[in-house]
């Protein structure tokens, strides 16, 4: 899967992704995650999270392009994470 931010309109105002919004609970994460995203201050996933994060938990590849600032590394994170605390044999690079 690719993706690129489509989150953000021609002039760099966020644009309207209410079509996007989910919970971080809405992922299947485990309470310990979902305890921790909170403990960071996370209260709603960005709009490249929402796209991601469910792709990547199912075993999907991801390749994606959003600005900085946008959430990417917690995209990439949030399911490593969560796959590590589930099967302790899966390692990450």
């Amino acid at each position: 899967m690719v993706l690129e931010d489509t989150s953000l309109s021609q002039d760099g105002n966020q644009a309207d992704s209410d079509s996007l919004f989910v919970d971080f609970s809405s992922f299947g994460l485990g309470p310990k995650t979902l305890k921790g995203i909170e403990q960071a201050g996370y209260q709603s996933p960005t709009p490249i999270q929402q796209q991601s994060i469910p792709h990547v938990m199912t075993g999907g590849d991801l390749i994606a392009q959003a600005q900085t600032g946008s959430g990417k590394t917690a995209a990439f994170a949030i399911p490593a994470l969560s796959t590590m605390r589930r099967n302790k044999s899966v390692e990450i690079l």
